[in-house]
């Protein structure tokens, strides 16, 4: 993949992820602090996001792509069962431009996402980035012998 195109990708990855730090920090500043349970876990949401858009955007790799698609998912996938019954006794009922901002945000970094992670993966004559590189790399994993 051309250096920059790679690049644009992580920077717009990177941006959406922050969009979504953005609306948890907003919700929580609006009141869902007060909510048992959920109100902590928009802070941990957006202290997660806010890492992983910095993991993205400096570090690359395909690890990287998969903590942000995992995040934006699994936020999703919150978002879902709040709506449709609840979470953790919890449910959302309005439908507001926050949360037309955060669902798409959601849902665009998992495409974007998703399209730069096949891209760099079926680049040739690159190096290729593996998962195991990738934790390598952060030092989660040992290194090749």
């Amino acid at each position: 993949m051309p250096p920059a195109l790679d690049r644009s990708l992580r920077v717009v990855a990177a941006a959406l992820i922050l969009i979504q730090t953005y609306t948890h920090v907003q919700r929580w500043l609006d009141g869902y602090r007060a909510i048992e349970v959920v109100g902590p876990l928009f802070v941990v949401n957006a202290v997660v996001a806010l890492a992983v858009a910095l993991l993205v955007l400096l570090r690359g790799g395909l690890a990287s792509a998969l903590a942000g698609m995992v995040l934006s998912f699994a936020t999703l996938v919150a978002f879902s069962l709040s709506r449709q019954a609840s979470l953790f006794g919890f449910s959302e009922t309005r439908w507001d431009g926050l949360a037309f901002v955060a669902v798409g945000a959601e849902v665009l970094a998992v495409l974007v996402l998703l399209a730069w992670a096949a891209l760099a993966a079926r680049s040739e004559g690159t190096t290729r980035t593996t998962i195991q590189g990738d934790l390598r790399r952060l030092g989660l994993a040992a290194p090749a012998t």
